[in-house]
């Protein structure tokens, strides 16, 4: 059932825990076939879900950061696939088309969304590039000059089956450029080849612009979105804390299914003096730990996004030194968050083998499904370079570079 338009928090998160359950039950054959979930995300569209980061005055819910990546957290313990690709919408909205379209665009792709249920997605970095964020797809101006041609290639562009939009980055002139592209235009193909040990059904293949055209109206230019230092790019302070909610969520809901296997499959060890599995004292503990770590780490991802929320505040101020010191505070907080939630999340999606036993491990139970998907996503950028730049904000007082990653 779609929200209603003026839902209250209680309901929204009464949706998503509905929805999560939902999607946990396609999640292993949706896994093992290697299958986007493309019922699942129309159903997660047509909720409503997609407007709850819209503006309340473009028609959204305006909900905070917080509470955003919290309901991807509970999202990612049913299916961390359909978490990420929500998160890029999320993303998308909070920063791409609040702080770089133009007021005309904002207000055309708002509509989009609360209207007609839009979902945004990105086909921004490249598979050849020098590092992922270096481009070589090129914009030209059209002959009539009314707007850009599109040519190149992306990948890595999750979502991109679920958008209607495409955050699309390039080249024109030498300088980069960021083109907001329906997904339907002309020229544009997605290609099905995304083949990988974790993630399966997030649609991150690739995506060709072979002369696409799209009108100035749809094209900015911003300084931190083409990786310029500004203090006010808070990109990585947000986006971040998204990762750490799916890493969170997927060991989430890698525990809660090893204790449904322990208590429904688990047979007891023969020298365990034990009746039942769920009476051995080694299962016992190790399924305490793992659930007093991914309590600590929830803790930990939820402080840091009440942080972020109150620096965002800043962004109101026109003191560009105060905006810094409080984006550098908000970045080191969801670095820390995300250090332990990456820890946390590999542990214990590798730890439920251990109580489960070696029924677990048999191809029919896909249960490796959370470490493989935890794995990957936690690939997407080292999380080595986020404890370096904790260290370093302590021991130095060095800020961040101001990007999409730190």
């Amino acid at each position: 059932m779609p929200l209603r338009k003026n839902a209250t928090r209680d309901e929204i998160f009464a949706l998503v825990e509905e929805l999560s359950k939902e999607f946990a039950r396609t999640y292993p054959g949706r896994d093992a076939a290697f299958q986007y979930p493309r019922e699942e995300m129309e159903t997660l569209k047509a909720s409503g879900l997609v407007r709850l980061p819209v503006p309340i005055e473009h028609g959204g819910c305006g909900l905070s950061v917080s509470e955003m990546v919290e309901l991807t957290r509970i999202l990612a313990r049913g299916n961390p696939s359909i978490a990420q690709m929500y998160a890029v919408h999320v993303v998308e909205v909070l920063q791409a088309v609040e702080h770089l379209a133009a007021p005309a665009l904002k207000k055309r792709v708002y509509r989009a969304i609360v209207e007609e249920n839009a979902f945004l997605s990105n086909a921004s970095s490249e598979r050849h590039s020098r590092d992922p964020m270096s481009w070589t797809t090129t914009f030209t101006t059209d002959p009539a000059g009314k707007g850009v041609i599109i040519n190149g290639e992306k990948f890595y562009s999750t979502g991109s089956a679920a958008s209607d939009y495409l955050y699309v980055p390039g080249i024109l002139d030498g300088e980069g450029i960021i083109a907001f592209v329906p997904t339907r235009s002309e020229g544009v193909e997605l290609v099905d080849n995304w083949r990988t040990m974790g993630q399966r059904g997030t649609s991150s293949g690739t995506t060709l612009f072979k002369n696409v055209f799209v009108p100035w109206d749809s094209v900015t230019r911003h300084a931190f979105a083409m990786g310029e230092a500004d203090p006010r790019n808070f990109f990585a302070p947000i986006t971040q804390g998204f990762f750490a909610a799916v890493f969170l969520g997927a060991a989430q809901g890698a525990l809660e299914a090893a204790i449904e296997f322990v208590k429904t499959k688990s047979r007891p060890w023969t020298f365990g003096g034990v009746q039942r599995a769920v009476e051995d004292p080694y299962i016992i503990q190790a399924v305490g730990r793992m659930s007093a770590s991914v309590r600590a780490a929830q803790a930990l991802l939820r402080e840091a996004e009440q942080v972020v929320d109150a620096k965002l505040k800043v962004l109101e101020s026109d003191n560009l030194d105060q905006i810094a010191q409080a984006r550098a505070e908000a970045m080191v907080v969801v670095a820390e968050a995300k250090v332990i939630c990456t820890d946390v999340a590999l542990q214990v999606c590798l730890d439920v083998f251990k109580v489960c036993g070696t029924r677990a491990a048999m191809a029919d139970q896909d249960f490796d499904r959370f470490l493989r998907d935890v794995r990957t996503l936690t690939l997407h950028d080292p999380v080595e370079y986020k404890a370096k730049l904790i260290g370093d904000f302590y021991l130095q007082g060095k800020f961040p570079f101001p990007s999409f990653i730190s």
